[in-house]
Formats: structure tokens, sequence, C-alpha cells
């Protein structure tokens, strides 16, 4: 085999296999657990007053946004 030959094989082969590995850290990291699985007292009552803010907020429904009106002017060709 000719140098140039076994340059264009060694160049193949690497790309494939850096290409293989590359999709195989890709699946293990899909997989992944999260690093705790505690629960935080701090967290639980941030989403709870988060959730009350929540439902508070949407049972005001005289609380609406002012909408200016687009006054649309016709011009009569004369």
């Amino acid at each position: 085999m000719s140098t140039a030959l076994k340059r264009v094989l060694l160049a193949v082969t690497t790309a494939s296999i850096a290409t293989i590995s590359s999709l195989m850290a890709a699946t293990t990291a899909a997989h992944a657990a999260p690093p705790t699985a505690q629960v935080s007292p701090g967290y639980e009552a941030r989403i709870a007053e988060g959730r009350k803010a929540a439902q508070l907020a949407t049972r005001r429904p005289w609380i609406v946004p002012i909408r200016r009106r687009r006054h649309h002017h016709r011009h009569s060709i004369d």
C-alpha cells in the first residue's frame, strides 16, 4: 500500500472512532441521575408561596390591562 492510502485510511479510522465514542458518551449522559434526591424545606416553601401567588392572581378578574383603542381614520378621496 502506498503512504497516501495509509494516511487516508488512518484519517477515516480516527474519524469513525471519534464519532462512535462521542455517540456513546451522548447516550450515557442522557441516563444520568440527578445529584440529590432530598427534599429541601426552603425550596418547598418557595414553591408553595409561588403557587399561592399564582392562584391569587387568577382569582381577580376585575384587574384587566388597559387597552388603547386604535382610531382608524378614513380619508375621503376627492
